[in-house]
């Protein structure tokens, strides 16, 4: 080690990512994001620089405790109790707001503004911060996209995956044998997430990623994801996503299409997702028999009539049951 250098504990080195964005963020702090804070004692406020340090990286000490994240962050939050709402850092989750917004395709600082909220000044900021933080990326004419920083923690984030390792050899062998799209799926929030994709061999492709979000409703791995719920549960989910022009099924024939699914062990989606697109999904389950995941294999109209759903169930079903026992589960 040199002479300069110091010791860096393996508690901040495995937090390096995070101490890196929160550091780039603090430094982008405005005065006018401190607003609610008027009322401080001037001396603190005086204090700006070190403030904004100590805001980003120990949010148990921010100075304002009424100023609370907004987007899809704050939806997240408002889930769990208030003391941690209060005391988490608005700028870093403005930052973690900015990078969901270009993850929805916001490409420009006035787009990225107006999906967050933040004033256009305070975005301009932030994105400059992510950007030599390489959690964002900028090229001119064409916009800010996601960054390569990012792109190395979700490739850790999946090889560190319990679910997706055990999931991944089951699903190579339903693809296989199927020659259609597999999917791995869970749940976040009020959608899905796809956290694995293994590509079909037929002419033509399915149009889907991994770290895609799509709605519960309509698609097969997200009945799946629900099958244990209540039928009032279900109607809440059915109203979320009929708000928002996500399912035209009447309420009555979707309720009575889960009942039916639920009592089967699987689900499918007969093009309610997109048109020409069909699926037959299974629920994985882990060792307290609880439904953490669903899979599915989803091909085009012309590969997939009602005849070949049928016969793919326990294909699927099987598959399912497979990974939830690699899992621990005994279904």
């Amino acid at each position: 080690m040199h002479r300069h250098e110091l010791p860096i504990s393996k508690s901040r080195r495995r937090n390096a990512p995070a101490f890196a964005l929160a550091f780039a963020l603090a430094w982008a702090i405005t005065p006018t994001d401190w607003q609610a804070c008027r009322n401080q004692p001037r001396s603190r406020i005086s204090a700006r620089r070190s403030s904004r340090l100590r805001t980003a990286l120990y949010p148990c000490q921010t100075p304002c405790a009424n100023a609370l994240p907004t987007g899809r962050i704050a939806s997240i939050m408002s889930t769990t109790d208030p003391a941690p709402r209060a005391l988490a850092s608005q700028t870093l989750f403005r930052g973690l707001d900015i990078i969901d917004a270009v993850a929805d395709g916001c490409i420009t600082v006035q787009a990225i503004a107006a999906r967050t909220g933040v004033s256009f000044s305070t975005t301009h900021r932030l994105a400059s911060a992510l950007v030599q933080a390489r959690y964002l990326h900028f090229e001119p004419r064409r916009g800010y996209r996601l960054g390569n920083r990012l792109l190395e923690l979700g490739f850790a984030a999946y090889r560190e995956s319990t679910l997706t390792s055990c999931a991944r050899p089951h699903l190579e062998r339903l693809a296989e044998e199927t020659q259609d799209t597999v999917h791995l799926a869970s749940l976040d929030g009020n959608g899905i997430i796809y956290l694995d994709k293994i590509g079909g061999q037929r002419p033509v492709q399915v149009n889907t990623r991994i770290g895609g979000r799509k709605p519960i409703c309509g698609t097969g791995v997200g009945k799946s994801l629900i099958l244990d719920e209540t039928p009032e549960q279900w109607l809440q989910r059915y109203d979320h996503d009929a708000s928002r022009g996500d399912i035209q099924i009447p309420r009555d024939a979707w309720m009575e299409m889960m009942a039916r699914y639920a009592q089967g062990g699987y689900s499918m989606d007969l093009e309610e997702n997109a048109a020409g697109i069909r699926c037959v999904a299974a629920p994985v389950r882990d060792i307290s028999n609880r439904i953490i995941a669903a899979i599915s294999v989803t091909g085009t109209a012309p590969y997939t009539d009602e005849a070949r759903m049928r016969a793919l169930i326990p294909v699927v079903q099987l598959a399912a049951r497979q990974i939830s026992e690699a899992l621990g589960s005994h279904v």
